[in-house]
């Protein structure tokens, strides 16, 4: 059998077991009798009485040592109904259904099946048929595209502070893993978000959750559902400090009244929302709680987004990184209504997502890998992708080695209404980027130090905030907006006073989408940041101080 059928012939379900446990100390019914720790609760284990410093004997009665039978659980996932005949055959799983426990039904230790299965495959006769063979008793855990897992609550309130601003440019997140509570409460404790997800959409007989952020399951000892520890964001606490720190507020009014002066000077009051730019990340290395890994996509046009391809995506990618077995863009579905998708990368990425092909189920059969050397070449005009480029309405896309790792490009968009976007991608300051962004209307420049940090962006081949404003001056760029941030600057990065005074630049933030109208506003945003992140400004000042003393 050759690697490449090994996905279409096979997939792993795993049945799991905790083994029995005897004697376990309850840990919750210690803290509420006040033992103490150390030899304390040995003794105890031991069934020894323990005399506390109140003078009150503890004697281990049965209620403070339990014991556990043991645990069974199940995960699998189903990618298509393909496979329903093989999941109904397979006899490995007859001991826990109701034929192998109805003699011994006090043996049936399957608590919990969790599913990875596509709703379409859940909800298929033959897969209910084979989830109702189980006792009524065992639980279903669904994770799947109806499950609202996104649950991290950092990049929603920083979102929520960042509307504040210039609403426009930063819309709400309404992510339904991090709900919001009433405006007018203060933590709450008994919301329906504290509820677990109850479903009957696939018909199962025993009692059936669809996943939300962090619930769990407790197997050992209480055998339920808990959502008590999924996130919320109260935006009345999350804007507390916008709305009555005194600094926030002197700021905000002076921004306010700089846009007013900037909206009279704009020559129409309609917007054009078209080019638009959507940064998905802004950070560098890996994904933190406030910036996501570098990815920025770029809308051309309104209508028709997706199945015309109107949109172009840009990822920072120096290595092979960890994303899902099946992204939306390979799948069967998207597959129909896109007939060619292209995607360009270095050959590296290329050689790497295709051999993942062999273990996971990837479509390519629509996919056009477009090695992004062969875009620096003369012979341009006869790529496949020359094509679709052109039904981009771009006029030209240029493409050159930028010094970062061996195969690392910037990326010039040239559109037929004359506008041109440069993309530097990972890269120490570029002349080779320089000549093909002379005068573009925007530049895309990571910068992934602060100034003083010169060294070790010539060691790891990245640019200084100031290296990169420079690349934007020294190509007469119009704009220039900053992104890839090291990690270390959670919320904002170190600026020394007066360093985009005057300048045309931008920070770029996670889910900020600016158009070319938006660039005036966003050059005067960076004092009114400093203050609302001032306790992250003034930790990273204070690092740059003592930096100065070594």
């Amino acid at each position: 059998m050759s690697s490449k059928d090994i996905y279409s012939k096979y997939i792993l379900a795993y049945i799991c077991t905790f083994p029995t446990k005897e004697e376990i100390l309850s840990t919750n019914k210690l803290i509420s009798t006040g033992v103490p720790p150390e030899r304390s609760v040995g003794s105890l284990k031991n069934k020894t009485p323990v005399e506390l410093s109140n003078g009150k004997l503890i004697t281990p009665p049965d209620d403070l040592i339990h014991s556990y039978k043991e645990s069974t659980f199940i995960v699998l996932e189903i990618p298509s109904v393909e496979y329903l005949e093989s999941l109904i055959s397979s006899s490995d799983f007859d001991k826990y259904k109701k034929e192998g426990t109805c003699n011994h039904p006090e043996e049936n230790d399957l608590k919990i099946i969790v599913h990875f299965s596509p709703p379409e495959v859940m909800k298929d006769s033959r897969y209910r048929q084979w989830a109702n063979s189980f006792s009524p008793s065992v639980s279903h855990l669904v994770i799947n595209s109806r499950s609202s897992c996104l649950g991290l609550h950092s990049p929603v309130i920083m979102q929520l502070q960042l509307n504040q601003i210039l609403p426009n440019v930063f819309p709400l997140h309404r992510n339904p893993g991090v709900p919001f509570v009433s405006f007018g409460a203060d933590i709450p404790i008994e919301e329906d978000i504290m509820i677990p997800s109850f479903t009957s959409e696939y018909k199962f007989e025993g009692t059936t959750i669809q996943s939300n952020s962090a619930i769990l399951y407790h197997i050992q000892p209480f055998k339920e559902f808990d959502s008590s520890r999924r996130p919320f964001v109260n935006p009345k606490q999350a804007l507390s400090n916008c709305q009555e720190n005194e600094s926030i507020l002197n700021s905000l009014e002076n921004l306010n009244a700089k846009f007013a002066e900037l909206n009279q000077e704009k020559n129409s009051a309609s917007r054009n929302h078209y080019p638009s730019f959507l940064f998905l990340g802004t950070g560098s290395s890996y994904a933190t709680g406030t910036r996501n890994n570098s990815a920025i996509l770029i809308s051309l046009w309104t209508q028709d987004i997706i199945p015309h391809f109107k949109n172009t995506a840009f990822r920072f990618s120096h290595s092979p990184k960890p994303f899902c077995p099946r992204p939306p863009f390979l799948t069967n579905n998207v597959m129909q209504k896109v007939p060619i998708l292209y995607i360009l990368a270095p050959q590296d990425i290329i050689s790497f997502v295709k051999k993942l092909s062999h273990n996971f189920s990837f479509d390519f059969e629509n996919i056009l890998f477009i090695n992004n050397y062969d875009l620096s070449k003369k012979n341009f005009d006869k790529l496949p992708i020359h094509k679709a480029i052109k039904s981009l309405q771009l006029e030209q896309v240029t493409v050159v080695k930028v010094p970062h790792l061996e195969r690392s490009f910037g990326v010039a968009l040239t559109h037929k209404d004359g506008w041109k976007v440069v993309y530097s991608g990972d890269a120490s300051p570029s002349t080779n980027l320089i000549s093909i962004g002379k005068n573009c209307d925007l530049l895309i420049h990571e910068a992934t130090l602060e100034d003083g940090m010169e060294e070790r962006a010539l060691l790891t081949l990245h640019s200084t905030f100031s290296q990169a404003i420079e690349v934007g001056e020294d190509m007469n760029a119009k704009f220039t907006i900053l992104t890839h941030f090291s990690q270390r600057y959670k919320k904002i990065p170190f600026f020394e006073e007066n360093t985009l005074r005057e300048k045309n630049v931008g920070i770029a933030f996670d889910c900020m989408k600016v158009t070319f109208e938006d660039f005036p506003y966003l050059r005067h945003l960076y004092p009114t940041l400093k203050e609302m992140f001032s306790e992250d400004y003034s930790i990273l000042k204070r690092i740059r101080f003592m930096k100065t003393l070594k």
